[in-house]
């Protein structure tokens, strides 16, 4: 667990440098408004996405909307993980490593079983 939360945690200040907060304003208007226009209720369901609108808003402050949009990406982890091991023989691959080859490689021969 503590190499997905580091991992979700990484990501998603990641996603802020790279200027998530800046293509919600795009769409929503820079403080916010349009929001309840340009996205759907199935739109408004996007990981981050009621977290950068709270900082248009001026709700909370960016540290504020990294901090809750992280959490709430760990909690819904949580719940992938707990309903997958509900399945009969899963196997889970470790893809910490990030070699393709060998996970690719995995994903075939477990298939193939």
């Amino acid at each position: 667990r503590a190499v997905i939360r580091e991992r979700i945690d990484r990501r998603t200040e990641q996603m802020f440098r790279s200027g998530l907060l800046d293509e919600v304003a795009t769409l929503a208007g820079p403080d916010g408004r349009r929001a309840d226009e340009v996205f759907s209720t199935t739109a408004r369901k996007l990981h981050g996405l009621e977290d950068c609108l709270g900082v248009l808003r001026g709700d909370w402050s960016r540290a504020t909307a990294i901090d809750r949009m992280a959490t709430r990406t760990r909690q819904y982890a949580k719940r992938q993980d707990t309903w997958a091991r509900r399945w009969p023989g899963i196997e889970f691959i470790d893809a910490t490593d990030a070699d393709v080859e060998r996970i690719a490689n995995a994903v075939l021969c477990n298939d193939q079983a």
